[in-house]
C-alpha cells in the first residue's frame, strides 16, 4: 500500500473518532463526574479540544458509568492501547517521524468495532467503508498538530545515534524511564566511560519520553543542555561551546526554560518561582566537568529545585544521592549488528561476517570505538590501524582528562588493578602501604569515574578494568611512571612469600602447629603470619615490643582477613599473650567458626585448660579424641595427636575425674602407638587419687601407689624415658615421699614401701635427667628424704653411689667432723653481687648466736673459683680463725672450709 496514501486513510477515520467521541462527551456532560483521574487543569466545555485521546477516552467511559456499555467502552480503551492508537496519533502529527502501513490496520480494527454503534456514534463506520473504498476525504486543516502530546522541549533535532538508530540499548532504556516515573527518584545520573553512548541513550530516552502520550501525566516540560567540549562528527572531533561552572549551567537551564514555555526568564532564581508548580525534567549532559571539580555546587543547586523537578545526567563520574545506572558496554551481537549498519548507512562495501565479530571485539564492544574505527576505515585507512588510532582518539577525548585530575594513590590502584586483574582491598592495602579507610576512600573516588567495575561474592570484593579502556591506560605517560613502581613491589611480594616458603620447608615445621604458614595462602596474609611465626610464645621468652608490633599489624589486617581461620586464631592467640584473654577467647571461637579444623578447635580447648575452665577445655577434647578414633593414624601427625590425649587426660584429670581416665586406658598395654602415653596417665590417674585419700584410706593409698609405680615400670622398660611419662614419673615420685614421711606407713606397709622405694632407685636418675624442668637439686632433695626412711633394704642407704647425691657437691668440701680444733659452724646469708650481675669476691655469714662474719674468697682454704660460684644462701662454712675490725660489725675471717652437713 501506498504509504501516503495510508496515512491520509488512517488520518481521516482517526479524526473522525476523535471528533465523535468528543461530540459524544459534550452531549453526555450531565452524566460525568469529574475526579482526580481526569488532569487537573480540564474543564469538559471549554478545554475539551485541548484534551489529548487518551483524556476524551476516560471522560466516555465516565459518561457511561453504570450503563450497560461501561465494559464495552474500557474494552475497547483496553484495545486502543495494545494497538499504540495514541502512538499512531503522534505518528500522524510529527511528519519526520516514520509511518507504518500497520498503523492503517490497527486504526480500521477500532473504527469497526461495534462498541461506537452501541453508544450511538454511527458515521465512525461510514467513514471506514468510504475510505476502504478510495473516497477520502481529508481533516480540517491543521488538525494533526491541534492537540498533539508532543511535551514542549528543546530536545536536538538531530541526535548522535539518527545514523543506525538507538541499538542494543532496550533494556536499559525500559529501567531508566520506568526510575523516572518513580516519584521517589528525583536525581538519575547515567554513569560510564567515554564511548559507550551515555548522550545517544539519555537522547533516546527524553525522545520516548516527549512523544508517548502516558508521559503527559507525570511531565509538562523537559529541558536538555550539554557541557561536552566536542564531539565526534562525521569522522572527526568537533569542538563544542560548553559551561564550565556551575553558575554559568543554571544560567543556561534557565534560559532554555525560557524558551521551552516562551516566557523571559532572567535566571535560575525565576525559574524555579515562576514554574514551580511544573513538571520539568532537567538534563545535563557531560556533567563531570563540574563534578570532578566541585560537586558540592552541583548538589546545592539540586536541592533548591522544586519538589516536582527531576534531573538526569550523564557522566564518567558517579555522583551521590542520586540513582545510578552504570552503563555498561554493549554485548557481542548488538556491537556487531551496529557495526554492520553503520558501515552499510555511511556507504561502505560490505565486510564478511568475521570482520564485524573480530572488529566489535577489539574495540571491546564500545560503539563509539566501533564507529571511530569504521570511519577511519571507510577514508582508506586499513582496519587494525584504524581500531589503534580509534582506541587513541578515545584515550584524548575521554580519559587524559580524567587520569590528570585523580590522586596518586589513585592512578596506583588503577595500575595495580590493570596488572591484578580482580584486585582485591587486601591487595591493594598491602601492595600501597596503606590502611584499610584510605583504601575505601581512594576506591570510591576510582567508583566515580567508571574505570573500574566491582564484583563481589559472599566473602570478598574485586575489582578490575572496565573492558574498553585496558588498551587505553598502556600508552597513558602518567600510568606508565607509577606501573614500574607497583609492578617491583608485586613482585617483591612474590619473592618474599617465596623465600617463606622455602626457609619453612628447611625448618620442618609440622603442618599441624599453630605457628605453620600453609603455602596456598594469598601473598599478603602470609608475610603477616611469617612475623607471627618468629615470635616466642614461652612465658619468659616473649618480647613485649615485638610482640606490640605484629599486633598491630594483625589489628590492620583485620578487616581483610576477618574470616579467615588462620589469621583468627594467630590473633587470639596474639591477644591471649596480651593478657586480653576474653578477647581471645572470641576470636578463638570465630576461627572454629569459619573452620572445624582440628589445630583450631585444639587450640580453643588449650586456651580453657589454661584459664582452669576444665568443663569447656573436656568438651572439645572429647571431640577431637572422637575425631582421631575414626580416622586413620598419619604417622606425621602422632606427635599432635599425642598432645591431644595429654590436654584430653589432663583436663579430666585437673577437673577431679581421675576415674573416667583409668575407665578410658583400661587396655592401655594393648595400644599401638599410644601405649607409652595411655600408660603414663593411666599411672598419673593412680597418683591423683592418692591425693584425696592419703590420710584417709590407708589400704588404699599403698594399692594406688604401687599401680602407678608397676604401670610406669613397664613403660619406662618397654618403651623408654619420654618427657610426659617422666614428668608423671617425678611426681608421683614426689607423692612417693610425701606417703613415706608418714611413719604409719613405714610400719604398717613395710614390704609395699620396700617396692616404693625400689622403683624410685631404679628409675630417679633417669627421670630427672630426661626431664627438663628437673636438674640434681631435684636428685638430692628427694635422696636426702628417702635417705632417712628407716626400713630395711632401703636401696637410699645401700647403695653407696646416694652418698654423694646426699652432700654438697662441691669438689673439695670436708666433712665437719674432719676439722681439727675450735671451730665455728655458720650459714652462708648474703653473697654480694656486682653491677654486672656477676657474683664479687667475698660474702657474708652467720652462725647460730646471729652473729655476723665477712668472708674473703681467699679466707676460704679448701674453695676454688667454680665452687665459690655454686656457694649459695645457707651454704655451710666452719670458721676456724676471725679478728675484730674497728668501726665494723661484722667479723673478718680468716681461715675456714667448706663443709658437708
Amino acid at each position: 500500500m501506498n504509504k501516503t496514501i495510508a496515512k491520509r486513510k488512517t488520518s481521516m477515520v482517526l479524526y473522525t473518532i476523535e471528533e465523535s467521541l468528543g461530540n459524544y462527551v459534550l452531549e453526555n456532560e450531565n452524566s460525568i463526574s469529574l475526579d482526580g483521574s481526569i488532569s487537573h487543569d480540564f474543564k469538559i466545555k471549554d478545554s475539551l479540544e485541548k484534551s489529548y485521546l487518551d483524556d476524551i477516552f476516560q471522560l466516555v467511559i465516565k459518561a457511561t458509568k453504570d450503563t450497560t456499555e461501561e465494559e464495552a467502552i474500557k474494552r475497547l480503551y483496553k484495545l486502543a492501547h495494545e494497538l499504540n492508537l495514541f502512538e499512531i496519533r503522534n505518528a500522524i502529527a510529527h511528519p519526520n517521524r516514520a509511518f507504518l502501513d500497520v498503523y492503517w490496520y490497527r486504526v480500521a480494527a477500532i473504527a469497526a468495532d461495534p462498541v461506537f454503534e452501541c453508544i450511538g456514534i454511527k458515521n465512525i463506520k461510514a467513514v471506514l467503508y468510504s475510505a476502504e473504498e478510495g473516497t477520502i476525504e481529508e481533516p480540517p486543516e491543521g488538525w494533526e498538530s491541534k492537540y498533539t502530546w508532543n511535551i514542549p522541549n528543546n530536545l536536538p533535532v538531530k541526535f548522535e545515534s539518527d545514523i543506525t538508530g538507538l541499538i542494543g540499548r532496550n533494556k536499559e532504556l525500559t529501567d531508566l524511564k520506568e526510575k523516572l516515573m518513580s516519584a521517589r527518584t528525583s536525581t538519575a545520573a547515567i554513569v560510564a566511560p567515554g564511548g559507550y553512548g551515555k548522550t545517544a541513550v539519555v537522547l533516546d530516552l527524553l525522545k520516548d519520553i516527549v512523544t508517548t502520550a502516558e508521559s503527559t501525566k507525570w511531565v509538562d516540560a523537559v529541558s536538555y543542555i550539554t557541557l561536552k567540549t566536542e564531539t565526534w562528527k562525521n569522522g572527526e572531533f568537533v569542538k563544542l561551546d560548553a559551561s564550565s561552572e556551575m553558575i554559568e549551567v543554571e544560567k543556561q537551564i534557565a534560559e532554555q526554560l525560557g524558551v521551552i514555555f516562551d516566557e523571559y526568564i532572567d535566571d535560575i532564581e525565576q525559574a524555579i518561582t515562576e514554574l514551580a508548580d511544573k513538571r520539568i525534567i532537567i538534563c545535563i549532559d557531560n556533567l563531570e566537568t563540574i563534578l570532578r571539580d566541585n560537586d558540592e555546587l552541583f548538589h546545592n543547586f539540586v536541592d533548591r529545585l522544586p519538589r516536582d523537578w527531576k534531573i538526569v545526567v550523564t557522566s564518567r563520574i558517579s555522583i551521590t544521592n542520586a540513582y545510578i545506572y552504570t552503563l555498561k558496554e554493549l554485548k557481542e551481537k548488538p556491537a556487531i549488528h551496529l557495526a554492520r549498519l553503520y558501515n552499510k548507512n555511511r556507504g561502505g562495501d560490505e565486510l564478511l561476517q568475521e570482520k564485524y565479530t573480530q572488529l566489535a571485539k577489539d574495540c571491546h564492544l564500545n560503539p563509539l570505538a566501533i564507529k571511530m574505527t569504521l570511519d577511519l576505515y571507510l577514508s582508506g585507512k586499513e582496519i587494525p590501524t584504524s581500531i589503534n588510532e580509534a582506541k587513541s582518539n578515545i584515550a584524548n577525548f575521554s580519559f587524559s582528562n580524567l587520569i590528570e585530575s585523580l590522586s596518586t594513590n589513585a592512578i596506583k590502584i588503577l595500575e595495580l588493578i590493570f596488572i591484578e586483574s580482580k584486585s582485591s582491598r587486601k591487595l591493594i592495602c598491602d601492595i600501597l602501604e596503606i590502611n584499610t579507610d584510605e583504601a575505601a576512600s581512594v576506591i570510591n573516588e576510582l567508583s566515580r569515574t567508571s574505570l573500574i567495575n566491582r564484583s563481589s561474592n559472599e566473602t570478598n570484593e574485586s575489582y578490575e578494568i572496565n573492558g574498553s579502556i585496558k588498551d587505553l591506560l598502556i600508552i597513558n605517560p602518567k600510568c606508565l611512571e607509577i606501573r614500574t613502581e607497583i609492578q617491583n613491589k608485586l613482585n617483591r611480594q612474590v619473592t618474599l612469600a617465596n623465600e617463606i616458603d622455602i626457609k619453612q620447608k628447611a625448618s620442618n615445621l609440622p603442618e599441624w602447629h599453630f605457628q605453620y604458614i600453609p603455602p596456598n595462602i594469598d601473598h599478603g596474609l602470609k608475610l603477616l603470619m611469617n612475623n607471627f611465626s618468629k615470635l616466642r610464645f614461652s612465658k619468659n621468652n616473649t618480647r613485649n615490643e615485638r610482640l606490640s608490633e605484629v599486633y598491630s599489624s594483625f589489628k590492620e589486617k583485620e578487616e581483610h582477613y576477618k574470616e579467615n581461620y588462620l589469621f583468627l586464631r594467630s590473633y587470639a592467640k596474639l591477644l591471649e599473650t596480651m593478657q586480653l584473654k576474653r578477647l581471645a577467647e572470641n576470636y578463638y571461637i570465630k576461627a572454629t567458626t569459619f573452620s572445624n579444623d582440628m589445630v583450631s578447635n585444639y587450640l580453643l580447648a588449650r586456651f580453657y585448660f589454661d584459664q582452669n575452665n576444665f568443663e569447656k577445655s573436656l568438651f572439645l577434647y572429647k571431640k577431637l579424641v572422637e575425631v582421631m578414633e575414626y580416622i586413620e593414624k598419619d604417622s606425621s601427625l602422632i606427635p599432635f595427636y599425642d598432645t591431644i590425649y595429654q590436654g584430653f587426660f589432663l583436663s579430666h584429670l585437673y577437673d577431679g575425674d581421675y576415674q573416667s581416665v583409668l575407665d578410658y586406658t583400661k587396655k592401655w598395654q594393648e595400644e599401638n602407638v599410644f601405649r607409652a602415653l595411655f600408660g603414663t596417665y593411666r599411672a598419673s590417674a593412680y597418683k591423683r587419687r592418692v591425693e584425696a585419700i592419703i590420710n584417709t584410706e590407708f589400704d588404699e593409698t599403698i594399692n594406688s601407689l604401687n599401680s602407678a609405680t608397676k604401670i610406669l615400670d613397664d613403660v619406662f622398660r618397654t618403651d623408654g624415658y619420654s618427657q610426659a611419662s617422666c614428668g608423671q614419673g617425678y611426681k608421683i615420685i614426689e607423692e612417693v615421699y610425701y606417703c613415706l614421711r608418714k611413719n604409719h606407713y613405714v610400719k604398717a606397709y613395710e614390704s609395699e614401701c620396700l617396692q616404693l622405694l625400689n622403683f624410685c632407685d631404679k628409675h630417679l636418675i633417669n627421670i630427672v635427667d630426661t626431664s627438663r624442668s628437673k636438674d640434681a637439686n631435684d636428685i638430692k632433695f628427694i635422696v636426702s628424704a628417702f635417705i632417712e626412711i628407716t626400713i630395711k633394704g632401703n636401696p637410699f642407704i645401700l647403695n653407696r653411689h646416694w652418698k654423694s647425691y646426699s652432700q654438697s657437691s662441691f669438689n673439695d668440701a670436708i666433712d665437719v667432723n674432719e676439722i681439727s680444733g675450735d671451730h665455728t659452724l655458720v650459714h652462708v646469708k648474703h653473697v654480694a653481687s656486682n653491677p654486672k650481675g656477676g657474683k664479687t669476691n667475698f660474702l657474708f655469714a652467720e652462725c647460730i648466736n646471729h652473729k655476723e662474719y665477712f668472708v674473703h674468697f681467699n679466707a676460704i682454704k679448701n674453695c676454688d673459683w667454680s665452687d665459690w660460684l655454686k656457694i649459695s644462701e645457707d651454704t655451710e662454712l666452719a670458721i676456724t680463725e676471725c679478728e675484730i675490725v674497728k668501726g665494723k660489725t661484722a667479723l673478718n675471717v680468716i681461715a675456714s672450709y667448706l663443709v658437708n652437713t
